[in-house]
């Protein structure tokens, strides 16, 4: 069965992949999805989450605690021997379990996002798909996840709900074979796939009401000339967020790829330039807080040192960052270093604040380390102080 080309595509059923969730903060607020969320039910559209997605993000935050919790214990034992008054930490399996796990389930329920339950397969089904490499499987026989993902998307029209269209929001290029739109056009639905939550969003407009439309820009247009004047700390949270968390090579790798020469490795970044502000993506005002989830989206140059290299290093999902990539990756032949300029989009995550006569009056970065250096001179600035006195 075929789809025809000219077919009404709305409603339209998104999902979510786990590098889109993995990349923002870990309470799942973001101007960006919220807005993506607000879109979708003024359309009679909605966001799902696929049930391996949501272990796999669950995974990955779960590591990221540990990891945490491993730093903090190291440091801590040092700190001791210096103020013998800090308590020891011990974390139970029921502690973990209530403060931890249930903690990012909440989260996930909270997201706004639908959550779908696990797929029905067979192992043998799935392992003649990857002996076959039909995708997403590749000639790695890589892909198990992948395909679990599109399994639990089919599931939607195999039951006869009613969406003309189902959208996948992931940066892996691997879901953009032919053969997967095949798969949904026996169904007789469109299956597309989109880099971000923002070009999800511009789907969506084409059939989102003229009035509302009209209140969403100028909520971004208000927003964004609040955030105007608060350009310095802005672009210094760019900064800090690059040095701190670094940049993955895929979203290096992800849209202008001339920009990389061919079979090119990345050594590290040099430097990172915030330009301006390119648009901010406002999402759904907490009626108790007053707090509106902002992502704010930044055009920043980043200068890059490379050197080429025979193997194709887009393939990796490897994060670089101004000390160099965080898994070693040595070249096998001598090559000469060479530095680029790139332009990329950095996205920043933050809430803003309405008072009582509903004016902006703050805002407040979501997810960035703070500044430990600016801490620790003003430590050393207090102590100084007081040893003088």
């Amino acid at each position: 069965m075929t789809v025809n080309n000219n077919q009404e595509i709305f409603p339209i059923a998104i999902f979510l992949d786990t590098n889109i969730l993995d990349s923002l903060p870990e309470n799942l607020v973001s101007g960006d999805l919220s807005g993506l969320i607000a879109d979708a039910k003024n359309i009679g559209s909605d966001v799902y989450i696929p049930d391996v997605v949501a272990r796999e993000w669950l995974t990955h935050r779960i590591d990221k605690f540990f990891n945490s919790l491993e730093e903090y214990l190291k440091s801590g034992s040092h700190i001791k021997k210096y103020f013998s008054e800090i308590p020891e930490f011990k974390i139970t399996k029921s502690g973990f379990l209530s403060n931890v796990y249930r903690f990012l389930i909440s989260h996930l329920k909270n997201s706004g996002c639908r959550l779908l339950c696990p797929p029905k397969t067979t192992i043998r089904r799935l392992t003649t798909q990857a002996v076959q490499s039909i995708p997403p499987f590749r000639n790695s026989n890589k892909g198990f996840k992948d395909e679990l993902i599109i399994l639990s998307m089919l599931k939607l029209p195999q039951r006869n709900w009613n969406y003309k269209t189902y959208v996948l929001v992931t940066k892996d290029n691997v879901f953009s074979a032919e053969e997967l739109k095949k798969r949904f056009a026996h169904f007789d639905v469109r299956f597309e796939r989109v880099n971000s939550l923002q070009d999800a969003r511009k789907l969506l407009d084409q059939k989102l009401d003229a009035t509302w439309k009209h209140r969403r820009e100028a909520l971004e247009a208000e927003v964004k000339g609040f955030l105007s004047p608060h350009w310095d700390a802005i672009s210094q949270a760019v900064v800090r967020q690059v040095e701190d968390k670094g940049v993955s090579i895929m979203m290096i790798y992800g849209y202008k790829t001339d920009d990389i020469p061919e079979n090119s490795y990345i050594k590290r970044i040099i430097e990172v330039i915030p330009v301006e502000i390119e648009h901010v993506d406002v999402g759904i005002e907490d009626e108790t807080t007053r707090e509106i989830p902002l992502t704010i989206a930044i055009k920043t140059k980043l200068s890059l040192e490379i050197e080429g290299n025979p193997f194709l290093h887009s393939a990796f999902y490897e994060t670089i960052t101004t000390g160099g990539r965080k898994s070693d990756r040595i070249p096998m032949f001598e090559t000469q270093l060479k530095t680029i300029g790139i332009i990329r989009q950095i996205s920043l995550h933050a809430v803003v604040k309405r008072d009582e006569k509903r004016s902006l009056i703050e805002y407040q970065f979501v997810d960035i380390r703070p500044d430990l250096r600016k801490y620790i001179e003003e430590i050393a600035d207090e102590r100084k102080t007081s040893e003088q006195s």
